[in-house]
């Protein structure tokens, strides 16, 4: 409607200043040669207009699925209430798209492969870039096995700080064992370092059971590979660690040590969290993460990565056991002496770790070595 305003206007101007200078031939020449071009003119805008507007619905969607990665919620999300059919989700026939699908948006660096295949434990340690000696402590004892049927892995992100991040490259292209994700470090962004691990580890790896765990953990490996075997061996969809299943939301507490938990009725409006295992160390079968990959693509992110999990294992109806060779989960401020550092060898998996001392103790407890 505007072009043909103009149009019209234009062409009146036209014959007001032509009508005593041309015939009649003249004018319908001029008029006609007038009428083209405003057509064309018009469709190549029209056109134009809406290659702009698509280009910005682009970016407005690549920014939603960016920002659901962030540390904040802004949408009210209420996980007991989520509905879906179990039954229709199935797995891309194409394994390697199984992470390129929908809002989940992979923040994977690291392409390298298992240099070990097949192996029954896959470890993955959350680590952080200044966390070399933490990283070399465990490379020195647990973390390094005699089994081949044994691998351990770091997962780290990424911060601000050049000659660190240069030194951890060096640190990658020693022991092969790191593996980078693209986001800045923070206690918020834990979830999109499980979500690297777990995309890394499914594209890379082939195992049977994997372990999380922080790098302030100590694991009996022989004994938990012999736990597996004999008390799950047979068991699919294995989900097992330090388990909570009526853990209360922390709101607004004022306490130093629980702060951090801290979420408000927009980013979670239930009372109570679905089950879940401790985040600081936990234990999947493969066909777990068959299950949970799906659901990366249709649930919303979460801050609190032991919560983010337990979001996805209820979407996909798998249930989180407990098991008490994970021993002084929940208990961080336990004394580390010597007593309580010479623990016995039926406990698995000890936690928290957090002194060299008690590291040295447990490593000559369980491995009759020091570190």
């Amino acid at each position: 409607m505007e072009c043909y305003n103009q149009f019209k206007s234009y062409i009146n101007a036209i014959i007001v200043k032509y009508k005593r200078k041309c015939n009649q031939w003249q004018k319908l020449k001029i008029i006609t040669f007038t009428l083209i071009s405003f057509v064309v003119v018009c469709l190549v805008s029209s056109k134009l207009i809406k290659f702009n507007l698509q280009n910005v619905s682009k970016t407005k969607s690549y920014s939603e699925r960016r920002t659901k990665n962030s540390a904040i919620i802004k949408v009210p999300v209420d996980y007991n209430k989520i509905e879906l059919d179990y039954t229709k989700i199935r797995l891309p026939s194409d394994k390697s798209r199984l992470f390129d699908n929908g809002n989940y948006f992979s923040d994977l660096v690291s392409t390298h492969k298992c240099n070990i295949q097949p192996i029954k434990l896959l470890i993955i340690v959350t680590s952080h870039p200044n966390g070399r000696s933490r990283r070399n402590r465990i490379r020195k004892s647990w973390g390094s096995p005699k089994s081949n049927y044994v691998k351990t892995f770091y997962i780290v992100g990424k911060v601000n700080n050049v000659s660190v991040m240069d030194e951890l490259l060096k640190e990658e292209n020693l022991h092969k064992d790191i593996i980078r994700g693209d986001f800045i470090e923070n206690h918020y962004n834990l979830s999109r370092k499980l979500q690297t691990g777990f995309e890394w580890s499914y594209k890379n790896c082939m195992y049977k059971y994997v372990l999380k765990c922080d790098d302030d953990v100590f694991v009996n490996v022989n004994f938990l590979i012999e736990t597996l075997d004999r008390k799950y061996g047979k068991l699919t969809t294995l989900y097992l660690g330090h388990a909570k299943y009526k853990d209360p939301v922390v709101r607004n507490s004022i306490d130093e040590s629980e702060k951090r938990y801290n979420v408000n009725l927009k980013e979670y409006n239930g009372t109570h969290y679905p089950p879940y295992c401790s985040g600081g160390a936990f234990i999947f079968s493969r066909d777990v993460l068959t299950e949970i990959i799906p659901f990366m693509d249709k649930t919303r992110y979460f801050k609190l990565d032991d919560i983010y999990i337990s979001f996805l294992v209820h979407n996909a109806n798998i249930k989180a056991l407990d098991d008490s060779i994970f021993d002084r989960f929940g208990n961080a401020d336990v004394e580390e002496t010597e007593k309580s550092c010479s623990i016995d060898d039926k406990i698995a998996i000890f936690h928290p770790v957090k002194t060299e001392f008690c590291h040295g103790l447990l490593n000559t407890t369980l491995y009759g070595k020091k570190t």
